[in-house]
């Protein structure tokens, strides 16, 4: 039976830092299977560093930092579980609003007011945050986070936007007064929404997708479509609000100096009239 030393200890803990494991458990877990694997199956005078890097090869496939990733993996969804859990339960509370509002609305009932106020506030405040929160742990790449971002402040200003939309008309229905310039902040934040999707969520997925072959045809399906429903929300948006608005700024500015030469061909005229 062979019987490790100190420094031959030292040279596999070192080993196994310089493959890329950082996590301390890991490695005193590795280090510990290692010895007895070498103690257990190395005659007493054989070659250590030769058997030891047989023994090395037989935990990975490519490089031994996978194990650390792969526990990571594992670590990460046990501590996600309950946050799933949460993801789960608040889309179901949603969906069931949503529900139950469509069928009041079709029973013309007082209560559908109140149940898509409490589904549109679930989905934007409890569910996608969620989903942000749960789906950040699982991805390393730093592509892959800026499609789940782009993508997530997409949906959460969509169905924000969809919310306030449906707020304007009920609003004084609840406080007894309307929101000051509403039209111009809703339509300020659908065209941030539609910029987002059209020009960072889209274009960053649409490239991911393709360079892989198993993914590459579903990729160019799902842009076509996406492209095609931005590009009808886009259509169907009325950019009246701004428009008013910089008409009503441009009427302020040109009637300013008109009031001015108004009040002082007045003036003028009543001092020809005393004199």
């Amino acid at each position: 039976m062979y019987t490790i030393n100190e420094q031959q200890m030292d040279f596999i803990l070192n080993d196994i830092r310089r493959r890329g494991i950082k996590l301390e458990s890991l490695q005193q877990n590795l280090l510990d299977h290692i010895c007895i694997l070498i103690e257990h199956n190395l005659e007493e005078n054989g070659d250590f560093e030769r058997f030891y890097s047989s023994v090395i090869k037989d935990f990975y496939q490519l490089e031994l930092r996978e194990l650390e990733e792969e526990a990571l993996f594992l670590l990460t969804l046990k501590n996600n579980h309950p946050m799933k859990k949460a993801l789960m339960v608040s889309g179901a509370f949603s969906i069931a609003a949503f529900a139950g509002a469509s069928f009041c609305k079709v029973m013309e009932s007082h209560l559908t007011d109140f149940l898509l106020f409490v589904g549109f506030t679930s989905f934007v405040f409890l569910f996608i945050p969620l989903i942000f929160m749960v789906k950040i742990r699982e991805i390393n790449a730093s592509r892959d986070k800026l499609i789940l971002v782009s993508g997530v402040i997409a949906g959460l200003l969509y169905f924000f936007c969809m919310l306030l939309k449906w707020l304007g008309p009920v609003w004084p229905n609840f406080l007894g007064s309307p929101w000051p310039h509403m039209d111009t902040i809703w339509l300020g934040l659908w065209l941030t929404c539609l910029a987002i999707a059209l020009f960072i969520f889209i274009p960053v997925y649409f490239f991911a997708g393709i360079r892989k072959p198993e993914t590459k045809t579903n990729t160019i399906v799902i842009s076509i479509f996406l492209v095609a429903f931005i590009g009808t929300q886009f259509t169907f948006t009325n950019l009246k609000p701004f428009r008013s608005e910089k008409q009503r700024v441009a009427n302020g500015i040109d009637k300013t100096p008109k009031a001015v030469q108004d009040s002082n061909d007045s003036n003028k005229f009543l001092a020809k009239r005393t004199n």
